[in-house]
């Protein structure tokens, strides 16, 4: 991937330049605004612009089109990121940010252009089943209109799996506008999403007319946001649009140009735990969660995608060789037994980060001398698993205090899997199904 870094401040540029080529990336240092013109006949895949460079006489993100830009500030405010996502900016960084979040932003700015191609799941690796599942019911998804809600734990790639539906959905035209409730402080979301009281057309709800909204970690909206979002989902199944514009977010005229522009966004929302707790903790409305929840896509942690560890990592050699003009790498037996074994709490943020930095420090081999875990840790990952709140636990305590009232199949629907999915986690997990009255003792064999 190349990037080209704009700024009129060479120590941001430096710094920035120097934390994109740590993570293989490769950055390209200038101050030349016209170099933005030539984004694409350069074939750079993104630019990371100062802010600076967003105004009538130098618009960088117009420049660089079709390129996406991503834009950092040095002075960020609420108002400057809606502008900003108004005109197009695939995100929207204060500076200095963490070095993981300017790597990720670059990362899913480059992956929102090359996500709509003839493989429409091309950025998304794996065909193991519960990847072959999720993406099976990303495509049923994206025949639809409402509301998704997106579940899985931190790193495993939600924020892509939603860029990916909104690209084979007949919104593929209208912008994609995301909102990192994660990175915002509470008193900035309500007003970032629906603009403040002088200028109520103004918030992201708007700017994203004929589009969806992406709001990553929507349990940290303070309950006002949510009761005002409540008010503009649909009430139920068969609604025309997946937003009803509310009191709140009128559409403004510059947005009945066109029948797309003029449609309400469509949501689609990611949380990292189950919602239900927070609901009956008074954090969470307990109806938006219901509307939120008419299309739920669980994205599986890494740990249980068996082979596929060992494609992400293949994939992230070749890209990071392939930046460093190195030859091809190449994993030991020993490597891939190691990464295998790995329990990776990251996910696949952390699968890529470890893959890149041992492709570059390698020759054309890549051992267990060059992965920053061993055996031991391993271990202690999996005693911390074992007593945390992770997605796998709720599968865990869901399926032991339901399974004696639903059927397999009910149980299956409930969780969002197939029940293949469901049998095959039984069975991994040791979760034996019980006797019944009716039934006697329910075996593997009912579910073929």
């Amino acid at each position: 991937m190349r990037v080209l870094v704009l700024s009129s401040d060479a120590a941001i540029r430096q710094q920035a330049c120097a934390v994109l080529r740590n993570a293989g990336i490769e950055a390209l240092d200038t101050s030349l605004v016209g170099a933005a013109r030539q984004a694409q006949g350069n074939r750079i895949h993104t630019v990371l612009a100062g802010a600076e460079f967003l105004t009538a006489e130098t618009d960088a993100i117009a420049m660089a089109k079709p390129v996406p830009v991503v834009l950092m500030d040095s002075a960020p405010s609420v108002t400057e990121a809606v502008r900003s996502m108004r005109q197009g900016a695939a995100d929207y960084l204060g500076w200095p940010c963490q070095a993981q979040r300017l790597v990720d932003a670059i990362r899913l700015a480059a992956a929102g252009v090359n996500v709509d191609t003839h493989e429409e799941f091309s950025p998304i690796i794996g065909d193991s089943t519960p990847m072959l599942e999720l993406k099976q019911r990303v495509r049923q998804a994206a025949r639809t209109d409402r509301p998704v809600l997106i579940q899985g734990e931190a790193g495993t790639g939600k924020e892509l799996i939603a860029r990916a539906l909104h690209a084979i959905s007949e919104r593929r035209d209208g912008p994609f506008v995301a909102l990192n409730a994660t990175a915002a402080a509470t008193t900035a979301l309500e007003p970032a999403l629906f603009g403040h009281d002088r200028a109520p057309s103004s918030g992201l709800i708007d700017i994203a007319q004929g589009g969806a909204l992406f709001i990553k970690g929507i349990d940290l909206l303070p309950t006002a946001a949510q009761a005002r979002l409540l008010h503009s989902l649909p009430e139920r199944e068969g609604s025309d649009t997946s937003l009803r514009p509310s009191p709140e977010s009128r559409v403004p005229e510059c947005a009945k140009a066109s029948p797309n522009q003029a449609k309400p966004p469509r949501i689609i929302a990611t949380v990292q735990q189950d919602l239900r707790p927070l609901v009956l903790s008074g954090h969470f409305l307990g109806k938006l969660l219901d509307r939120l929840n008419q299309v739920r896509l669980i994205v599986p942690p890494l740990r249980e995608r068996g082979d596929d560890i060992v494609q992400v990592a293949r994939a992230t050699m070749e890209r990071t060789a392939s930046r460093l003009d190195k030859s091809s790498v190449d994993l030991t037996a020993a490597a891939v037994t190691a990464l295998r074994r790995h329990t990776w709490p990251g996910n696949v943020r952390e699968l890529v980060s470890t893959v890149s930095r041992a492709t570059s420090l390698s020759e054309s081999t890549i051992d267990t001398d060059l992965l920053p875990f061993d055996d031991s840790e391993a271990a202690a990952d999996l005693q911390r698993r074992a007593t945390s709140g992770s997605l796998e636990d709720f599968f865990v305590r869901f399926v032991l205090t339901n399974q004696d009232q639903y059927t397999e199949t009910e149980l299956a629907s409930q969780l969002g899997i197939s029940r293949k999915s469901l049998w095959e986690r039984r069975q991994r997990l040791n979760i034996p199904r019980r006797r019944t009255k009716k039934r006697g003792l329910r075996q593997p064999s009912d579910l073929t």
